[in-house]
């Protein structure tokens, strides 16, 4: 998967916004948040998977909150995730309506995301410029995000600091007030990182792995 459009990744002018990503996706993935009508309308859009393109829109949540807890009831993790108005109106917003940009730019036949009408491409038009997807793009405003949205990439729920007030582990990975204990994941960042955190994961983990042997 390749982000193939910045361009909005910094629509606050401090980092936050979303990057377009184009996806080779197995039909498990990509049918699951594939609009639903009927079973016959959904079959036809099964039917009509090889000749589907999936964009999607990544944001770096700016001021979304989530917490993770303990649900005694069934012995599981709880999540919570409250998806704020910047995030929602103007980045992930934002995101959705380049990607229908591009689809037509690109050729498309017609337009699907959930929870917006469907766009049928006139090819005999002046593609982004026509009049009639200028319209359809004012609607999809007016109806605002409707698809389902997921987290790709969690972090930050032990994250690292100087400060035992606002972090859970300090410079070297190690809860604060606990012997021995540490962690070296991707829930030492302390902000969402707007890209895949893989690289950055894996250099914490080896950072923290050595102070362990050095007994820090």
């Amino acid at each position: 998967m390749t982000a193939i459009v910045t361009d909005y990744d910094n629509l606050d002018g401090h980092g936050y916004g979303t990057k377009i990503y184009a996806s080779s996706m197995h039909p498990a993935q990509g049918l699951y948040g594939a609009p639903w009508d009927s079973a016959a309308s959904w079959r036809s859009r099964a039917l009509q998977y090889p000749q589907t393109i999936y964009l999607l829109s990544f944001i770096r949540d700016k001021d979304s909150s989530g917490v993770v807890s303990w649900d005694p009831s069934n012995s599981s993790p709880k999540f919570t995730y409250n998806f704020s108005t910047f995030d929602r109106n103007t980045s992930m917003l934002q995101g959705l309506i380049a990607c229908a940009e591009i689809l037509v730019a690109a050729g498309a036949d017609e337009i699907q995301c959930t929870g917006w009408p469907q766009y049928i491409v006139d090819k005999t038009g002046e593609g982004t410029a026509d009049k009639r997807f200028k319209a359809y793009i004012a609607e999809c405003k007016r109806i605002g995000v409707k698809a389902p949205y997921s987290s790709a990439h969690p972090s930050g729920t032990c994250r690292m600091g100087t400060d035992a007030r606002s972090s859970v582990v300090d410079t070297n990975g190690k809860v604060w007030g606990v012997e021995g204990l540490y962690v070296a994941d991707a829930s030492l960042l302390p902000t969402p990182s707007g890209v895949n955190p893989m690289v950055a994961t894996m250099t914490l983990a080896e950072w923290i792995g050595g102070k362990i042997l050095e007994g820090v």
